[in-house]
């Protein structure tokens, strides 16, 4: 990404435009280190959940905090939201992980443990700063190429005078290379979420838990839409141009840990019981048996 993005800067301003494109980068990312996390958490309407009256996901989430080395447990917060997801947000100093309402009262203690670890990993790998940093240089390539794109349309007079003469090459790098630089962050981010199930597996030790939680999310998010809207056909982007893996490779690479054959994991079918506890019950960890107390 960085690469793209000096060559269109030095197509457009020469050898000066390679250090502005660097020291706006540096900046944009340091302004935005200005903006608090608990404004981002109001502006997202989230509300921290109480360690006294969560006391099972707290322990959860200390045992795994410890186990990835973080010397703070991640503050837990729910957002009101009819979307099952979650969230990581601050950074190891200040770890903050958001789970949707939809999501608490949804999944069981096992699959959250799964999703809490996933989030961990992403605490730990530092992925936050990583695709902060993607960001900003999506943004600056983004400007570069606006800038090169203001010069031509400007240059039109002279170039159909035939007083300036350029290559279609160049010219058709400037005007893609903010594409090509999303679709390099959108690969960006893949990796890092395969990266960040493998080592949620290791931290939470139970692969299957984490499987078997982005199975209930993948099913809840096909039929979503499903719910207010009679499609006739419905399309799905593909692979290269989503953020995230595709849910049947993340869970396949994710069962390859545990030496468990995939086909296992097609009817994804756990106990009863499991599913229909509450959240807040007194099941405590007896049931996460990869995590002890």
């Amino acid at each position: 990404m960085a690469s793209v993005t000096g060559l269109v800067a030095y197509m457009v301003m020469g050898p000066d435009g390679i250090w502005i494109a660097l020291l706006s980068s540096a900046a944009s990312l340091l302004l935005s280190r200005n903006i608090g996390l608990e404004r981002l958490l109001r502006t997202r309407g989230a509300q921290p959940l109480s360690p006294e009256t969560h006391q099972g996901l707290y322990r959860i989430a200390a045992t795994i905090a410890a186990r990835a080395g973080l010397s703070r447990v991640p503050m837990l917060y729910y957002e009101k939201s009819g979307v099952m997801n979650a969230y990581a947000s601050g950074n190891k100093a200040k770890p903050v992980i958001v789970l949707t309402d939809t999501l608490l009262r949804t999944l069981n203690l096992r699959e959250i443990a799964g999703i809490l670890g996933h989030e961990t990993a992403h605490i730990k790998n530092n992925d936050l700063r990583v695709m902060a940093i993607a960001h900003h240089v999506q943004r600056i390539t983004g400007f570069m190429s606006l800038f090169g794109q203001v010069i031509l349309i400007l240059a039109l007079p002279l170039i159909i005078l035939g007083n300036v003469r350029f290559s279609l090459a160049p010219l058709l790098f400037i005007i893609f290379a903010p594409t090509l630089v999303m679709m390099l962050q959108m690969a960006l981010s893949r990796t890092r979420e395969f990266e960040a199930d493998v080592v949620a597996s290791e931290l939470t030790g139970d692969p299957a838990g984490l499987a078997q939680a982005l199975y209930r999310l993948e099913k809840y998010h096909r039929y979503y839409w499903r719910n207010f809207f009679i499609m006739p056909w419905s399309y799905k982007a593909p692979a290269w141009l989503q953020t995230h893996p595709p849910t049947a490779q993340r869970i396949n690479r994710i069962m390859e840990l545990t030496g468990t054959e995939a086909s296992r994991m097609n009817s994804m079918r756990y106990s009863q019981s499991c599913v229909q506890r509450p959240l807040h019950s007194s099941i405590a960890l007896r049931h996460i048996h990869c995590i002890n107390y």
